[in-house]
């Protein structure tokens, strides 16, 4: 799974699309589920884990909220962030519309060793 992560209106969905690949197998937004139950945000890793491509905000950089519910948002959205960049193949992480490459693990197809011939 590639996770794309960044702040909001950082261009996370754009290159999710550039990717190419299907729109049922990308999840745009994944904060959003986060929000809608966040005692229970970390059921949503193995599911999210299924898809190709899953974009969701990066939160730690920002303003932690004074009220309890909003706080307790953003910090799932943290934590199931978390979580999904520990188990992605690769993470892009987006700033000003630049993808930045935090971490690759996509298996690299070997190449076939060519084997030389013998001069007559």
């Amino acid at each position: 799974m590639i996770l794309v992560i960044g702040a909001q209106k950082s261009g996370k969905g754009r290159y999710a699309k550039k990717l190419g690949f299907h729109k049922r197998d990308i999840i745009y937004n994944a904060h959003a589920l986060v929000h809608k139950d966040p005692e229970n945000a970390m059921d949503l890793v193995d599911e999210l884990l299924k898809k190709e491509v899953v974009t969701i905000n990066e939160v730690g950089s920002g303003v932690i909220p004074d009220d309890p519910i909003l706080r307790a948002k953003r910090e799932a959205t943290g934590r199931v962030g978390a979580a999904l960049a520990e188990r992605a193949t690769k993470v892009v992480r987006m700033v000003a519309g630049i993808p930045m490459v935090l971490k690759d693990e996509t298996p690299q197809v070997q190449e076939t060793p060519q084997i030389e011939q013998p001069q007559e």
